[in-house]
């Protein structure tokens, strides 16, 4: 057996090391790979997850602010109140209260409710965080709405509610919406003469 040609001890010792740790190295960049494969699919897994909820709970705001609005126009105040506790626990803000991207007229629930001659419900969408200034796409206010239907009650509460709450502007009784008449006239034209009766006492 000759040892012509073959590498010197040293050299095989180093040769050795040199494999060695090639295959450490391409071990490890196997096991790397492998976890960088799983942590990716766990992670499209979790995008996925996360898209879905994401997507359930847009529709789920929009199945529930709905029931709102419709909650607020029949003066369900039981159907009201589930409906804005799944919404906040859900994590809408206040705000949604006064979500008006689901009404073509760009009405609020509030709206509705005083609209509707829903005093309770007007009077328990206020304490949830509705804005009593809101306009609907016409110009009409909520206490124009009130007016419009003839109902004292909820056009007098309206009328004072600036005196209970500093922060808002009194009362315009000659607001006018857009094509159409103020809240007095409107008032006396539909023949809602309580209407027409309390605020002449008012004005004098």
């Amino acid at each position: 057996f000759s040892t012509a040609g073959l590498p010197q001890r040293h050299e095989r010792v180093h040769l050795l090391y040199e494999i060695g740790s090639s295959e450490t190295r391409w071990e490890a960049s196997l096991t790397a790979h492998a976890g960088h494969l799983e942590r990716s699919a766990v992670s499209s897994h979790i995008e996925a997850i996360s898209q879905v909820v994401s997507s359930n709970l847009r529709s789920g705001y929009r199945s529930w602010a709905l029931r709102l609005i419709h909650a607020a126009k029949e003066g369900n105040v039981e159907a009201a109140v589930n409906a804005f506790a799944w919404l906040l626990s859900h994590g809408a803000s206040k705000g949604i209260v006064d979500d008006t991207s689901l009404d073509r007229d760009g009405q609020s629930a509030f709206g509705h409710a005083c609209a509707g001659g829903h005093y309770r419900m007007a009077q328990l969408l206020l304490d949830m965080g509705a804005n009593p200034e809101h306009r609907q796409k016409s110009g009409r206010t909520p206490f124009v709405a009130a007016c419009y239907r003839g109902d004292l009650q909820t056009a007098q509460w309206l009328y004072k509610l600036p005196l209970q709450r500093p922060g808002l502007p009194p009362i315009n009784i000659w607001s006018k919406p857009l094509c159409d008449s103020d809240s007095f006239v409107a008032a006396a034209e539909r023949g809602h003469v309580n209407i027409v009766e309390y605020f002449v006492e008012v004005l004098d």
